[in-house]
C-alpha cells in the first residue's frame, strides 16, 4: 500500500497494488486485540439462476414486469427510458448474507434510469416486517443496502427506489440499525497541491459481539475546486463513489476504525488527485496519527460515532516534505431518537431516506392540543400532521351561513372552524347562492315563496298558499266553502269554520246573512237522489250586547 494519499502524476507516485478497501476488509478486527464473532462483510458470487427469466418489451411511457413467483415487481414511470427496451427479471440463488428467499436479477444489468424505477418485494410471511429490507449487489459483488424503504404493513409489501438494475434480495435486517452520516477530508500532504473533499457514508448494520459492531461502509465524496501553489486547478465536479469496506465500532476502549478512498481526474497537472485515509493505520505508514488535539472528544456509540482524526506526516522520515491529512465525521443511527423543534411532537427518531441522518417526527400530540407557532402566536396541533396552527378559541367570525347571527373560532379539531353560535328568526328572508327563502328555526335558508299557490288536503278549502312564517313552506288555507257544505273527508261530515266534521243536526253555523242565527240540517246520502248538509237561516238576528250591532257576522 503506498504511504502517499495525494498523489498527482502517475511519475511521479509508485503504483498502486491493493485497494485500501481490500487492506481495510482484510484487516477487519485487527485492532480488536483478538478474534471476533461478528460476520464479516464479504464479497459474494452471483446467484445462479433457478428459473427462466420472464421478459417484457417497455417504452417511453413505463410499464410493470414482475416474477414469475409474484415475489416482485418493478414498475418503470413515464420518462425513465427513451426507447422500447426488452427487461426481464429472473430467480436466482440468494448470496446476500442473511437473505430471505430467491433473489432477483433484473436484465439488463447496469441499466440506468433518467428517473427512479420502484422495487417491491412481497415480504416473508415467517418474519417480522420491522426486519426485512432491500439490498442489491454491486459491481465489485457486494451485497448492499437500498435507499429509503416504504412498508405497507397490511399487504406486507417492502418498496424502494432505484435509478439502475442490478441482482436484487430480500434480506433480514434491521434498518433502524444502521447509520449515516457527512464526512470532511481536508489535505496538505503535498503542499503545492491541498484539497478538501466532502462526502456521506453509510453504515450498514451487520452484526455485534462482545467486541464490536460490524457495519458495510460504502459512500461518495466530491472534491471542492483545487488551487495549486503555482496558480493551476484541479476542478473535477463528479461525485466519486467510496469503494465498499468495513467499518468497526469497537466496544471497549469505544473508537471507530473506518476509511475510504477516491480519485479524481484533474486533465493538465496535477494529473489526478487520490483521496487515501483510514484510522486503522493502514496507509501513511511512518506517519503519526491520531484524534486531532483539541478537538472535541470522540463518540462511539450505539447511536453516533464522531470524530475528528488527525495524520501527520510532517515529520516522517521517509517523506520530510509531506503535511498533514485531517478527516472530521459525524454518522448517527438510522432509528435513533433525537430532539425535535416542532413543539406538536411529542417523539421523533433520525430517518436516512435523504441518504443523511434527518430528524424525523414520528408521533404527535392530539389534534386541538394547545401550541405556540414559531411566530409565538397561540395555536392547536393538526393532529397526525404534527403542525401547529394558529388558532384562537372563542373569538368571533363571519360565518358563511346567511342565516347565522354570531359565530365564534373552534379549535378542537385541530384548525380554526368559524361555528355558528346564535341564528336569525325563523322566517326572515334570505338569499344563499341560487337559493331564495328565509331562515329555518336550525339556521338553514330553506327555499320558499311566500303566497304561491298550492293545493291543501282540506275539503273545506277554496284556496290555499305558501306561507313562510315559520321558517319553511306550509301550504296554508285562505278561503273555505260555506258552513253546512257538505264534504266527503267525513262520511256525512259538514263543513264549518272551514273544517270538515260530522254533521250534528240543529248545531250552529253561519248562514248566508252571517248576522241571522243559523243552524245545520243534515242531508242523507242515502236519499234517492241523496241531499247534502245545508245552514239554515233561521230569520232569527243574532242578539248583539247593548250598545253593540252585528257587522258580518259579528258583534262590535
Amino acid at each position: 500500500m503506498p504511504s502517499h494519499p495525494a498523489r498527482f502524476a502517475p511519475t511521479l507516485a509508485p503504483p498502486r497494488t491493493i485497494p485500501l478497501a481490500a487492506l481495510l476488509l482484510a484487516c477487519a478486527a485487527c485492532g480488536s486485540g483478538g478474534s471476533s464473532g461478528a460476520i464479516r462483510p464479504a464479497k459474494a458470487s452471483p446467484g445462479s439462476p433457478i428459473a427462466a427469466p420472464s421478459a417484457r418489451q417497455v417504452d417511453a411511457l413505463g410499464g410493470t414486469l414482475s416474477s414469475p413467483d409474484g415475489r416482485i415487481t418493478v414498475q418503470i414511470p413515464a420518462g425513465a427510458i427513451s426507447q422500447p427496451t426488452s427487461f426481464s427479471v429472473q430467480e436466482i440463488t440468494n448470496t446476500a448474507p442473511h437473505g430471505i428467499g430467491s433473489a432477483y436479477r433484473l436484465e439488463p444489468s447496469g441499466t440506468r434510469f433518467a428517473v427512479p424505477i420502484a422495487i417491491t418485494f412481497r415480504a416473508d410471511p415467517s418474519a417480522a416486517m420491522g426486519i426485512q429490507s432491500v439490498w442489491y449487489q454491486d459491481a465489485s459483488g457486494y451485497w448492499v443496502p437500498a435507499g429509503a424503504l416504504l412498508q405497507n404493513l397490511g399487504s406486507r409489501l417492502v418498496t424502494t427506489t432505484s435509478s439502475h438494475f442490478s441482482d436484487w434480495a430480500l434480506v433480514a435486517s434491521d434498518p433502524t440499525m444502521n447509520m449515516a452520516g457527512n464526512f470532511t477530508v481536508s489535505s496538505t500532504l503535498n503542499v503545492s497541491y491541498p484539497f478538501t473533499a466532502n462526502g456521506t457514508a453509510s453504515l450498514a448494520y451487520v452484526g455485534v459481539d462482545t467486541v464490536e459492531r460490524v457495519y458495510l461502509l460504502s459512500g461518495s465524496a466530491t472534491l471542492q475546486p483545487v488551487t495549486t501553489s503555482t496558480g493551476g486547478t484541479c476542478v473535477d465536479t463528479a461525485t466519486k463513489n467510496l469503494i465498499p469496506n468495513v467499518a468497526e465500532a469497537f466496544l471497549n476502549p469505544a473508537s471507530l476504525s473506518w476509511g475510504g478512498s477516491a480519485t479524481w481526474s484533474c486533465g493538465a497537472a496535477p494529473d489526478f488527485l487520490e483521496m487515501v485515509f483510514d484510522t486503522a493505520g493502514i496507509s501513511h505508514l511512518g506517519c503519526s496519527r491520531g484524534y486531532t488535539v483539541g478537538a472535541p472528544a470522540a463518540v462511539t456509540t450505539q447511536d453516533q460515532a464522531q470524530g475528528d482524526y488527525t495524520i501527520d506526516c510532517s515529520a516522517a522520515a521517509s517523506a520530510p516534505s509531506l503535511g498533514k491529512l485531517r478527516v472530521v465525521w459525524n454518522f448517527l443511527r438510522c432509528g435513533g431518537t433525537c430532539t425535535t423543534t416542532d413543539p406538536c411532537a411529542t417523539a421523533a427518531a433520525y430517518t436516512c431516506a435523504s441518504g443523511t441522518p434527518v430528524c424525523t417526527d414520528t408521533t404527535f400530540a392530539a389534534a386541538g392540543t394547545a401550541c405556540t407557532t414559531t411566530s409565538s402566536t397561540a395555536g392547536v396541533c393538526s393532529g397526525s400532521s404534527g403542525a401547529c396552527v394558529a388558532c384562537t378559541q372563542g373569538a368571533a367570525c363571519t360565518s358563511s351561513n346567511v342565516c347565522a347571527a354570531t359565530a365564534t373560532i373552534d379549535c378542537s379539531t385541530g384548525a380554526p372552524v368559524c361555528k355558528d353560535q346564535t341564528f336569525l328568526a325563523a322566517g326572515t328572508a334570505c338569499t344563499s347562492g341560487a337559493t331564495t327563502g328565509v331562515c329555518s328555526p336550525a339556521g338553514a335558508c330553506t327555499a320558499c315563496a311566500a303566497g304561491t299557490a298550492c293545493t291543501s288536503g282540506n275539503a273545506c278549502a277554496t284556496s290555499s298558499t305558501i306561507s313562510c312564517t315559520s321558517g319553511g313552506p306550509v301550504c296554508t288555507d285562505v278561503a273555505f266553502q260555506p258552513d253546512g257544505t257538505g264534504c266527503a273527508t267525513v262520511s256525512g261530515g259538514v263543513c264549518l269554520a272551514g273544517s270538515c266534521q260530522a254533521c250534528v243536526s240543529g248545531a250552529s253555523c253561519v248562514p248566508a246573512n252571517p248576522c241571522d242565527v243559523g243552524t245545520v240540517s243534515c242531508g242523507d246520502p242515502a236519499a234517492v237522489p241523496p241531499t247534502t248538509s245545508t245552514c239554515v237561516d233561521t230569520g232569527v238576528p243574532i242578539t248583539c250586547p247593548v250598545g253593540q250591532v252585528c257587522t258580518a257576522g259579528k258583534c262590535a
